[in-house]
């Protein structure tokens, strides 16, 4: 488009490229002014989807562009840097998840976005997913009760770049982990008390692979997780119980199960299905919804404090299972 909120692309890899990027063209108010990564083939093929210029340095296109926001999508280890380039430039700020890849750096990054002025907005995407939106609005409306229990999962095979190794901030908690736990934070509302989790670590690249781990929450509801990379099918579900119903979402199906003694349309066991399930959608409303923050000038609807909530389970968990014993989420 030749008008519009004018964006930088900060890491070119496959994420950038091919979901964030097309989701940018399709929510109609940016336009793609640059990109940079410092591997030439990567921008070389983000100039294929549209960036105007390319930079090798990400610092030389924040000094010599004139940007409203930035996409940040590098590997998690370089996540924060990233993050504090933009936001001392001066420019808005959509970061791919986890934004960090600890707390401590999540923190950094919330306090040094406050003293600038400039928003952060975390894509933790699976948020607009259509069944999970659906099933937060079954939640806002009593549809189970008091919510008592929640099991979740997410996983699929083997990581094999540098999500793999935990030098670059890789693992199955920091790749997976962190969107399912993000999803039960935001579903149950209220802040983590206590982690327990045992870990099957990686015999090759010491990182995470296999984890279960439990959280209990300031309201006294429990949450059971599993974390793998040792499937040979992605899996991903949520599963809430209360004392007056329960929901159950699936994914890649997007099929919810729902049964609610409060909501007269599903007094008895109902399971909706989607036609046609659409997994990319949530892209497309997701950066529209940062769009938005931004020309609106008020606050993303998912900020950095989700990213510093999420993080501080995720180092718990860590913790958690190098020791053996209960942690306390500081």
């Amino acid at each position: 488009m030749a008008s519009g909120l004018r964006i930088g692309l900060l890491g070119c890899g496959f994420h950038g490229r091919t979901r964030l990027t097309p989701a940018l063209k399709a929510a109609g108010m940016f336009e793609l002014v640059a990109c940079a990564d410092p591997d030439e083939t990567a921008l070389k093929s983000a100039q294929e989807y549209g960036y105007a210029k390319p930079y090798l340095d990400y610092k030389e296109m924040l000094r010599r562009e004139k940007l409203d926001g930035v996409v940040v999508a590098t590997p998690h280890h370089l996540l924060k840097d990233a993050c504090l380039a933009v936001i001392q430039s001066g420019r808005q700020l959509f970061v791919e998840k986890p934004a960090s890849v600890n707390k401590a750096q999540a923190v950094e990054v919330r306090e040094a976005a406050k003293k600038a002025g400039v928003s952060v907005m975390v894509g933790f995407c699976i948020r607009f997913n259509p069944s999970r939106a659906l099933v937060k609005s079954l939640l806002e409306r009593g549809a189970v009760g008091q919510l008592v229990q929640v099991s979740a999962g997410k996983g699929a095979g083997p990581l094999k770049t540098w999500n793999a190794r935990l030098e670059t901030g890789g693992g199955e908690l920091l790749w997976h982990g962190v969107h399912i736990t993000d999803q039960v934070l935001w579903m149950v509302g209220d802040r983590a008390q206590r982690v327990y989790a045992e870990i099957n670590w990686h015999p090759e690249t010491g990182a995470d692979r296999d984890t279960a781990y439990s959280v209990r929450f300031a309201n006294g509801v429990m949450a059971n997780f599993v974390v793998t990379q040792s499937l040979a099918t992605p899996f991903d579900y949520v599963e809430l119980i209360g004392t007056k119903g329960r929901i159950r979402a699936e994914w890649p199906s997007e099929v919810v199960h729902v049964y609610s003694q409060v909501l007269p349309e599903y007094s008895h066991p109902s399971t909706l299905v989607p036609t046609l399930p659409n997994y990319n959608v949530m892209y497309d409303v997701q950066m529209k919804a940062w769009g938005e923050s931004v020309l609106g000038k008020k606050a993303p609807p998912i900020g950095i404090d989700a990213a510093v909530d999420t993080l501080g389970i995720i180092d718990a968990v860590f913790e958690s299972g190098r020791k053996g014993l209960a942690v306390t989420v500081s």
